[in-house]
C-alpha cells in the first residue's frame, strides 16, 4: 500500500504519458504538469483502494480505486472506478499482479462492477486490462477547443435557439422520455436498462438546477414548438492547482420533429463556452457517426481518445 505523503512531482512525472489533460489547448506544459498532479494526490487522499509498485525509491505505477456511491446506489449493486497510472517500461507481469492484488481486495468488500476509461494510445494498460477480463462497453471520443470554426448553416438557424426558461420543463420532460442513449451503461448486460437511460435524465436535470450559476442550458423551437434541448456543465480547475475553468460535460435530447438541431443547438452552446469560458470540451461516442461529423465541423484544436470499460466480480 503506498503512503500518501510519498507521491511527488518526480514520481508523477514517469507515468503521466497519458493524462487526459495532455492535449488541452488552452494550458502551459507546467499548468499541465500541475493538474496531472494533483489529481493523482486528490485520488490517493480520498480513496482507500490505493497500489503501487516502486523501483529503486520511485514509484513507477499507481492504480487507485474509488468506490462510487452514487452508481451503486441507482444501480442497486457494489460498483467502483478504476484509475492506472504506469510507466512504460515496467513489466506486464508486475501489472498483473497488482491488479489481482486489488482484485481480491474489492471482492472481500464484495465490489461486483469496476470500470475505467482507458486512453486509446495506452496499449499497455489496455492490453493488460482484456487480459484479465475486461471488456470494452464504448469508444468515447473528447473533443477539445479554444475556437469555433464558422458555420453559416448553423448561424443561420441560431434564432431557433434561446436559453431555458421555467416554462419549457415540461417540453424538456416530453423529450427526455423520448430520447434513448447509447452508451457505456446501456450496452451493460448487467446494469438495469431503465435506470440506464435514467441516468442521462438526471444528468440534464441537474444541469437543469445549476442553469443559473454554473451551467448553460437551451432549447431549440421550430413551428411545432421545443423540439430540442441541449446543456453543458462546468469544470472548475481550481481544485487541481490552476485558476481556470472549462465548459464541460454535455447533453443533448430532441424528438423527431428536431432531428436535425443538434448542429445548432452544439454550435451555441460552444459558441458561448468559449466566449466565457475560453475552452471547451465535447464528448461523443464514436458509434454516433452523426454528432461526430457535427463536432468534428466545427474544427476542433484537438481529440483524446479513450475506451469506456468494466469488469465484473
Amino acid at each position: 500500500m503506498i503512503d500518501k505523503l510519498h507521491v511527488t512531482q518526480n514520481i508523477i512525472d514517469s507515468i503521466n504519458r497519458f493524462s487526459k489533460y495532455r492535449r488541452h489547448p488552452s494550458f502551459s506544459k507546467a499548468e499541465k504538469r500541475e493538474i496531472f498532479t494533483q489529481e493523482v494526490l486528490n485520488l490517493c487522499i480520498k480513496n482507500n483502494y490505493i497500489y503501487n509498485i516502486e523501483e529503486e525509491s520511485i514509484i513507477k505505477a499507481i492504480l487507485v480505486i474509488e468506490k462510487s456511491i452514487w452508481d451503486s446506489k441507482h444501480f442497486g449493486i457494489e460498483m467502483a472506478k478504476m484509475y492506472f497510472f504506469a510507466d512504460s517500461n515496467i513489466s506486464v507481469d508486475s501489472l498483473v499482479e497488482l491488479l489481482k492484488e486489488a482484485i481480491i481486495d474489492l471482492k472481500k468488500d464484495n465490489i461486483k462492477h469496476i470500470s475505467i476509461d482507458v486512453d486509446i494510445d495506452n496499449y499497455l494498460i489496455l492490453n493488460l486490462l482484456i487480459s484479465v477480463g475486461f471488456q470494452v462497453m464504448d469508444i468515447k471520443r473528447t473533443y477539445l477547443g479554444n475556437i469555433i470554426g464558422k458555420n453559416p448553416a448553423y448561424e443561420k438557424m441560431l434564432h431557433r435557439v434561446r436559453p431555458y426558461q421555467a416554462t419549457d420543463l415540461a417540453a424538456i420532460e416530453k423529450i427526455l422520455e423520448h430520447t434513448k442513449y447509447e452508451t457505456k451503461f446501456t450496452r451493460d448486460a448487467r446494469l438495469d436498462a431503465n435506470k440506464s437511460q435514467d441516468v442521462y435524465k438526471y444528468w440534464f436535470y441537474k444541469l437543469i438546477e445549476q442553469s443559473h450559476t454554473t451551467s448553460q442550458v437551451v432549447v431549440f423551437e421550430n413551428k411545432e414548438g421545443v423540439v430540442a434541448c441541449g446543456a453543458i456543465g462546468e469544470f472548475d480547475f481550481h481544485q487541481l492547482g490552476v485558476n481556470k475553468k472549462m465548459r464541460s460535460g454535455s447533453v443533448y435530447a430532441c424528438l423527431p420533429q428536431g432531428i436535425g438541431a443538434y448542429g445548432t443547438v452544439l454550435y451555441r452552446l460552444t459558441m458561448d463556452a468559449i466566449a466565457s469560458h475560453g475552452l471547451v470540451e465535447t464528448t461523443v461516442s464514436l458509434n454516433n457517426t452523426s454528432a461526430v461529423r457535427v463536432v468534428e465541423g466545427m474544427r476542433p484544436n484537438h481529440t483524446i481518445t479513450t475506451l469506456a470499460m468494466r469488469m465484473l466480480l
